[in-house]
């Protein structure tokens, strides 16, 4: 599987207009609440590993988890490329704060799903999404653009991260799905955009 920068860029643009969608209608788009209620069935609704997994993009882990992705990327295409994982990192760290100020959709209600932590707090943008997407999505365009097999399957590791994140967040009614993917790909998107500023290809 070789990732194109075209391919990247359209899905990400379809998850952005997810989350667009679900901001401007306030409400969880057609197949939200049946993707959760299908994983809370299938999963639990609140799985150990749900919360291991969420905890990855909190303090002092997510700290953690920028630094190992700099040094995989820094493997793969050297110190330069290293850097981008800290940029990136700062950069939805930033865009999270400020669409805050802005933008307000509301998390799953408890009357539709079941909801492990409810929060009055937005659900969109995903604070998980986008930092994991920033780092783990970062790893996972470099990695899977590599041909040795080893950077394939640290890509490969990485998409696998990206999904487990989804069915832990959504498990536990965080957000919704649209939410989320909106997230995540307004972080690679922006990932995307760092690997050109350092360039990186």
């Amino acid at each position: 599987m070789t990732i194109t920068r075209g391919s990247v860029f359209l899905l990400c643009i379809a998850g952005v207009t997810l989350g667009v969608l679900n901001w401007a209608v306030k409400r969880p788009l057609p197949g939200d609440v049946a993707l959760t209620r299908g994983l809370q069935a299938l999963l639990g609704q609140s799985p150990e590993w749900a919360g291991i997994v969420t905890k990855s993009a909190t303090e002092p882990w997510m700290w953690a988890m920028t630094g190992v992705v700099a040094l995989l990327l820094w493997m793969l295409r050297g110190h330069v490329a290293a850097l981008a994982a800290p940029i990136a990192f700062a950069l939805a760290l930033a865009t999270d704060g400020l669409l805050r100020f802005f933008i307000f959709s509301p998390r799953p209600l408890a009357t539709l799903v079941a909801v492990a932590k409810p929060s009055p707090s937005s659900g969109l943008p995903s604070t998980y999404g986008l930092v994991t997407g920033a780092t783990i999505g970062l790893l996972m365009l470099v990695a899977l653009a590599d041909r040795r097999g080893w950077a394939r399957a640290v890509g490969w590791v990485a998409l696998v991260w990206l999904v487990l994140g989804w069915a832990a967040r959504v498990t536990m009614g965080g957000h919704w799905t649209s939410q989320l993917l909106a997230s995540y790909a307004l972080s690679i998107l922006m990932a995307q955009g760092v690997l050109r500023l350092v360039r990186v290809r």
